[in-house]
């Protein structure tokens, strides 16, 4: 938001050019139920994670927390609840919402807005059903206020999922008619938004297999509710959504969850699964998606997800990780090799951390992002020329990647090779460091918290045990292996599970030598 626009919102006269007709009811309702949590609604409802009375827009609120005491997400958690308890307590805090009511930039963010009405019109039911008093009319009038300044604002925002949650909070408002938003004009924005932000293979631009969902979920979701409302499709929504299943298919590990790329967490199973039923469709899932930079190698219950692309571009590079070429590994239900994902700490050091390539299954050299990211978000430095090729054969997939990111500053160009057999036993990969620099490479293989490791053969290899009894033999040539601590934030929506876990990381360390080769290898030993 520009400055002229953000005074005149802090001024006392913003509700005055909010003001307008308020319809007795919406006049369409979203046909998806709400997405909220029984158990954290019944976490609030026991007096955990929500005060009776939050300060809801206050100074000391780190953008986070206040995203998510505005974003109203408690109101989805307390109404997948149900009870009269719940309803209770969520009438309360609406209430307190509205005596605190006033424009603030965390509050009134696009997105921020989008997500609130979207969630208000989901539960209306929930929150108004035999409600008295004034409750029902103020509540409307002030989701007409919101709803016309974010007619106003919406691409005042972040770009990228921000953007599509404020544009199908958008288009939730016109369908329910709320703040007389014009419905054709937020469907045209909608149309806009899936031309940018939705690539050609399903993937969504930002590359992070979370955002993917999320954008997914938001679509389902609106789709069924013009249908619902009788509003005919727009052009692109459909197709974007049928697309959009084969890559939520493809970010899955045999576990059901998903892939740690781009601040990515491993996600709730089930959740993914309701989205994917309640999509309806079932496009096979693909062994390439080459606009959105990914590669999968698929063999019995043997899976490699390898990070081929390039990082999403500029304005879409917020939450971005510098993690060319890094890979995850899973057998069944086991998660083997896997990236530490994105840091649920709030503090920016953490952040940090998790973005660097460190962080991830892949090569460093010394000890320097692959891409420069920028504190605040994005990067300012990255990878220019990148090259895929994949071949299969007879049922083994082989495919290698390069990238540039060393380039500027050692010269090197970092080339990659996975290959899997075709009984999915055998996993072996190559490194190769080409051009002339004095410095020391780190392969680095980050193993999933489940993972037990010991060195074996006099350091020369490793035994890996998984949850499932498996073991798999890790060897390495061209380097020196040692395993070294590690951190693990992909179960941070897991229920019952710390956000953040301990864990190990295979290291393989060296000099660089030109074109000099490291080579290694999964093999899984057997059941004995």
């Amino acid at each position: 938001m520009k400055g002229l626009a953000r005074l005149i919102c802090a001024s006392p006269f913003h509700r005055l050019l909010l003001s307008g007709g308020v319809p007795a009811a919406p006049k369409a309702l979203p046909a998806q139920p709400p997405r909220g949590s029984a158990a954290r609604g019944r976490t609030i409802l026991s007096g955990g994670g929500l005060p009776d009375h939050p300060d809801w827009q206050a100074a000391s609120l780190d953008p986070v927390t206040l995203a998510t005491l505005n974003g109203f997400g408690w109101l989805a958690d307390l109404a997948a609840v149900g009870t009269p308890q719940a309803r209770g307590q969520a009438r309360r805090l609406i209430h307190d919402w509205l005596e605190q009511e006033r424009w603030h930039p965390g509050a009134w963010a696009p997105e921020i807005i989008g997500r609130r009405v979207t969630i208000a019109l989901e539960t209306w039911s929930f929150v108004i059903e035999g409600a008295g008093g004034t409750l029902p009319k103020r509540w409307l009038t002030s989701l007409s206020r919101q709803a016309r300044h974010l007619a106003r604002h919406a691409e005042d925002g972040a770009d990228g999922l921000p953007r599509l949650e404020a544009t199908t909070g958008l288009v939730h408002a016109a369908v329910a008619g709320l703040g007389a938003v014009d419905l054709a004009g937020a469907l045209e924005r909608l149309q806009r938004e899936i031309a940018r932000q939705i690539l050609p293979d399903g993937g969504h631009v930002e590359r992070s297999p979370t955002a993917h969902v999320e954008a997914l979920d938001l679509l389902v979701g609106l789709r069924d509710s013009l249908v619902a409302a009788g509003v005919a499709l727009p052009a692109r929504l459909e197709p974007a959504i049928e697309r959009m299943c084969a890559i939520a298919r493809f970010f899955r590990h045999g576990d059901g969850r998903l892939a740690l790329f781009n601040g990515a967490s491993e996600g709730d199973g089930r959740a993914i699964d309701r989205v994917l039923h309640r999509a309806g469709l079932k496009p096979a899932c693909p062994d390439s998606a080459p606009d959105s930079g990914f590669e999968r190698l698929a063999s019995h219950r043997t899976l490699a997800i390898f990070n081929t692309g390039a990082p999403p571009p500029r304005g879409l590079d917020g939450a971005a990780h510098a993690g060319q070429l890094s890979f995850e590994l899973s057998h069944g239900r086991d998660r083997i090799v896997v990236n530490c994902g994105g840091s649920p700490s709030h503090d920016p050091a953490w952040t940090m951390a998790a973005r660097a390539t460190a962080a991830h299954s892949t090569v460093t050299v010394d000890e320097t992002n692959s891409a420069e990211l920028r504190p605040e978000g994005g990067m300012v430095r990255r990878p220019r020329h990148l090259d895929t090729q994949r071949e299969d054969a007879d049922g083994a997939v082989l495919a290698q990647a390069s990238h540039d990111g060393y380039a500027p500053n050692f010269g090197l160009t970092h080339r990659r090779r996975l290959w899997l057999s075709a009984d999915g036993t055998d996993f072996r990969g190559e490194d190769v460091l080409v051009g002339q620099h004095a410095g020391l490479f780190a392969a680095r293989f980050h193993l999933h918290p489940d993972m037990q490791a010991s060195l074996i053969q006099s350091g020369t290899a490793a035994l890996l045990r998984a949850p499932s009894g498996t073991a798999w033999r890790f060897h390495v040539a061209g380097g020196r292996l040692e395993i070294a601590e590690s951190v693990y934030f992909g179960a941070a929506a897991q229920p019952g599970l710390p956000p953040t876990r301990r864990g190990e990381q295979l290291v393989v360390t060296g000099p660089v030598v030109d074109g000099q080769p490291v080579k290694w290898a999964f093999r899984m030993l057997p059941r004995t």
